[in-house]
């Protein structure tokens, strides 16, 4: 465990040091953009939480016991499959709000930046079920490189492809491609560290209504993974969606260097 925190806070160093260079000397280039840029993950992680509700939290509690019945990658296989199946009745919803009320469209950056935000919203959530998983081999490590690094990249590379090339729509694709690597590298780690097989049966489900415990303790992570998403990504929505996005890249310059202080315990708590 303290090898682990160690390399936890040497990764989260790194990341903290790419962030602070590119927050005081590369960002301020164009701020608005930036701002847009880090509205575009905090609205993605909101609405991601919606979406995994509380699932990933349950492939941590319930994996001792499954894994005894050799059940944990059969718990997984449903937690993705549940997932999409929440993003998709999202999406409809999402578009739906929009569509019978059309004039929440206006001057709202949620609805102008839909392209990219809404397909982030499902790569953040099945990545987010990978990265607990992962937990339970107690291996922090890697998934710290990408929840904490790639987003650092990602900013880094669509602003700098922005500033040369001054196209955002192909920034964004940039932007969304890092993510969707980090996706895919979840997948890898996993299989690496035991063979992913899907399997979809029902049958340890119904056994003694276990889904009803799994539903249970799913909706209490998802109430208190809500609280704490919200608290940490609804300043940059909001000064987003209320004032501007240049004011949002201020805010988040700030937030990017103050953040060096948490590094550390963050190592340990996870």
């Amino acid at each position: 465990v303290a090898r682990q925190s160690f390399k936890y806070s040497i990764i989260g160093y790194l990341g903290f040091l790419v962030g602070m260079v590119s927050a005081v000397f590369i960002f301020p280039r164009d701020l608005d953009y930036y701002g847009k840029l880090r509205y575009i993950l905090p609205a993605a992680q909101m609405y991601m939480t919606v979406v995994v509700f509380g699932l990933s939290f349950s492939n941590v509690y319930f994996f001792g016991r499954l894994k005894e019945v050799n059940k944990q990658q059969n718990f997984l296989s449903w937690s993705l499959l549940l997932v999409t199946i929440n993003f998709v009745f999202f999406t409809a919803i999402f578009f739906a709000v929009f569509y019978f009320f059309p004039s929440l469209k206006e001057d709202s950056k949620l609805w102008s930046l839909r392209k990219v935000i809404v397909p982030l919203i499902l790569v953040l959530s099945l990545s987010s079920v990978f990265n607990k998983y992962v937990s339970n081999f107690r291996r922090i490590v890697v998934p710290n490189i990408f929840e904490n690094l790639f987003p650092k990249i990602a900013n880094l590379l669509a602003f700098g492809l922005f500033v040369f090339v001054n196209v955002e729509s192909i920034s964004f694709v940039v932007f969304f491609v890092v993510f969707l690597l980090s996706f895919f590298g979840y997948i890898f780690y996993t299989n690496k560290l035991e063979k992913i097989k899907l399997d979809f049966n029902t049958d340890f489900l119904k056994e003694n209504h276990f889904w009803k415990e799994v539903f249970s303790y799913s909706f209490y992570g998802f109430l208190g993974n809500l609280g704490s998403v919200l608290a940490l990504n609804i300043s940059s929505y909001m000064i987003s969606e209320y004032l501007s996005f240049e004011e949002n890249g201020v805010y988040a310059t700030i937030f990017s260097i103050v953040q060096l202080i948490s590094i550390p315990a963050m190592g340990l708590y996870n």
